[in-house]
């Protein structure tokens, strides 16, 4: 009974502590989502997004997307991941081309902030800010070539509702938005519930003890196995003060944290942000697997490339070794 009632005890205090968190995440997020979503809601109306699709109608159509998509990868780059997914929610899109879009806000979103922590932890807020914009068009492209037709219709699209005026806007945005709001309050607070126990039962140094051979793999050194498990199980933004922390107490250096950068860069938040884009339709595993296989290329690029400039390097010194030599006998 006593075992019991210690554990009962740490999941309510788990509990107690996720609760004021998911609320205020929750508040914060749909701060964000609901003006943006209203927005773009009046944009439609005033057939401003027809101005925009048309402007970007030469690119995203390339990828397999309609133009309006741009607008929501855009706000992406900028904006936590929660505020794409209420613009994905304002067009049209298929199962697939949601696919598509979802590959390109999960490697480019937020960039503002997460290339900020890359700095902070050894990285180049250039790099890493290309790196993941580029590999978003690399991603789509991909996808749109191999990714199956798949016609149905993405489950947050409204369809193509006809609002002949501005009381119709607010109303099907209102509708929208509350079904939004519960879909996010139950997600995150589900997943914030989850992290807060395996910190607490001590799964996630368990599991970070089991991944060290999967580093070498990656291209990654074993230091950097803590550092990868917190990028994919809490997420860049939530883990970013342990990151830090890790670089600035010499628990690894910075070019192995620079190498774990660049795969968190493009495959990062594996649990939380696969599982929300999974529960709105999405499928999970596409997601995956066109992810991690270019975070690790995007590793060894950089390790390779380093080797053949290092490598380069000592063959330019040995070859004006003679010269220097002959220069210091004179």
């Amino acid at each position: 009974m006593t075992t019991i009632m210690r554990h009962y005890k740490r999941i309510t205090q788990c509990v107690a502590t996720t609760l004021p968190k998911a609320i205020k995440t929750c508040l914060w997020m749909l701060k964000i989502t609901l003006p943006i979503s209203l927005l773009v809601r009046l944009m439609q109306y005033y057939d401003v997004m027809d101005v925009i699709g048309t402007a970007m109608s030469s690119l995203f159509p390339l990828l397999g997307l309609p133009a309006e998509s741009a607008v929501v990868f855009f706000t992406s780059c900028c904006l936590p991941i929660y505020a794409p997914i209420a613009l994905m929610a304002t067009i049209d899109l298929t199962i697939r081309q949601a696919t598509i879009l979802s590959l390109m806000c999960l490697v480019s979103h937020n960039l503002p902030v997460e290339c900020a922590i890359a700095k902070k932890t050894g990285s180049s807020f250039a790099t890493i800010f290309l790196l993941r914009v580029c590999s978003s068009v690399i991603l789509a492209t991909a996808a749109n070539v191999l990714l199956p037709e798949d016609a149905r219709i993405f489950t947050l699209t409204e369809g193509c509702i006809d609002c002949s005026n501005l009381y119709d806007v607010i109303s099907v945005w209102l509708v929208s938005s509350l079904n939004l709001a519960k879909t996010l309050g139950f997600i995150v607070t589900s997943l914030l519930l989850i992290q807060s126990l395996l910190e607490e039962y001590g799964v996630i140094r368990y599991m970070c003890r089991f991944i060290t051979p999967l580093m070498n793999i990656m291209g990654l050194s074993s230091n950097a196995s803590f550092l990868w498990l917190i990028g994919n199980v809490v997420g860049l933004s939530y883990g970013s003060a342990i990151m830090i922390n890790m670089v600035s107490e010499g628990q690894i250096e910075k070019y192995e944290a620079d190498l774990a950068n660049r795969h968190l860069a493009i495959s990062h938040s594996l649990f939380e942000d696969t599982v929300l884009f999974a529960s709105l339709g999405v499928c999970a595993w596409w997601l995956l697997l066109f992810r991690i296989p270019l975070a690790i290329i995007a590793v060894w690029a950089k390790r390779l490339s380093d080797k053949y400039m290092v490598t380069n390097q000592l063959i330019i010194s040995r070859n004006h070794q003679p010269i220097v030599k002959h220069a210091a006998n004179r």
